[in-house]
């Protein structure tokens, strides 16, 4: 609900990639990525999909964020 409020809400799309049980990386990754795009200045939001991608694997592009 609230996406459909708000869509540039980051914390809203930060909320649903927390609740996707572990082992589905790719699907986390992508809302943690949505949440970027809607707010690209949640530094907070940056840091999640960094320890995201550390967890995957993909370092350079962790570490760059």
């Amino acid at each position: 609900q609230a996406l459909a409020l708000d869509p540039t809400n980051g914390v809203a799309y930060q909320a649903l990639a927390m609740q996707v049980p572990n082992g589905k990386w790719a699907e986390r990754e992508a809302l943690f990525r949505r949440g970027i795009t809607a707010d690209p200045n949640s530094r907070a939001m940056q840091l999640y999909l960094a320890d995201e991608l550390s967890a995957q694997g993909p370092l350079r592009e962790a570490l760059a964020l």
